[in-house]
């Protein structure tokens, strides 16, 4: 029986109104060589970081201030080519990202973010467990370490105690942390630059693809979709968690690998839900 292992992070778009949780997903022993490349990159920098976080590599903040954009650049783009750039390695990238119509107010904004927890880590443990089931020809098991959230750790196993009957293959959950677990460093710049690309789709005058998302989109097996509802925060400040009597739309994909980047078939806004 062969062991998967998938690490997931989450990251919020720098407005707070989209929320992402990212997955990495691939054999043990292709983790242990990649970790092993990852401890050399967190070395090589303009100066040592013990943790690549992508948001302040991107921003210039925590161990990433005073760095110059150039040398920001650098790191991010060698980030990168650990990821896309061995073939030998078969690992496979997931994301799912949960956008709101408007500025998360902050009086609700935790339970904001325990429904886009919630929503995302139920598709991720759906997509990685089967998608790993399939891919095995004589039994999988796999184990899945999620970064530690806090107040959020009954959520995700109650959500990973439903999907145990539901899914094809032996699953173990574990909680890790960022700063030691290499691979949620690695997923953590997956869900930074989701969140951004579903951030940049519901923006009036929306950016340009960046160039890190698309090298790791069109370099490695990439899927992503995005749940976005006109009306959301209305309905959570009216009737509070779980009082939607509407199931969840087809989830449009947010970028997929071997696709079109941002065509009318990938975000059919005929699919956006309304929240009764």
């Amino acid at each position: 029986m062969r062991t998967q292992v998938a690490y997931i992070d989450d990251s919020w778009s720098s407005d707070n109104r989209v929320f992402a949780l990212a997955c990495y997903v691939a054999p043990q022993e292709h983790w242990n060589e990649l970790c092993h490349r990852w401890s050399e990159l967190l070395m090589s920098g303009h100066e040592p970081v013990s943790e690549f976080k992508t948001s302040h590599c991107r921003n210039g903040a925590g161990e990433f201030k005073g760095w110059s954009p150039e040398q920001r650049k650098d790191m991010m783009t060698r980030a990168v080519d650990l990821v896309v750039g061995s073939d030998q390695l078969d690992i496979k990238g997931f994301a799912f990202a949960f956008a709101a119509d408007a500025e998360v107010p902050p009086g609700i904004m935790r339970d904001w973010e325990r429904v886009a927890f919630q929503f995302c880590a139920l598709q991720m443990l759906l997509t990685t467990t089967i998608s790993a089931a399939v891919a095995a020809d004589d039994g999988v098991s796999v184990q899945v370490c999620l970064d530690r959230k806090d107040g959020f750790s009954g959520d995700a196993d109650k959500i990973f105690e439903q999907l145990t009957n539901a899914v094809p293959c032996s699953i173990v959950l574990r909680w890790g942390d960022s700063k030691t677990d290499h691979p949620l460093q690695i997923a953590d710049l997956l869900a930074h630059e989701t969140a951004k690309e579903a951030g940049e789709r519901i923006a009036v005058s929306p950016r340009s693809v960046s160039v890190a998302l698309k090298r790791l989109v069109e370099g490695r097996l990439h899927i992503a979709s995005c749940c976005y509802f006109h009306d959301f925060l209305s309905h959570l400040i009216r009737n509070g968690l779980g009082s939607s009597g509407q199931p969840l739309p087809d989830l449009p994909y947010l970028f997929r690998t071997g696709k079109e980047w941002r065509s009318d078939d990938q975000w059919p806004k005929k699919q956006w839900g309304t929240v009764s």
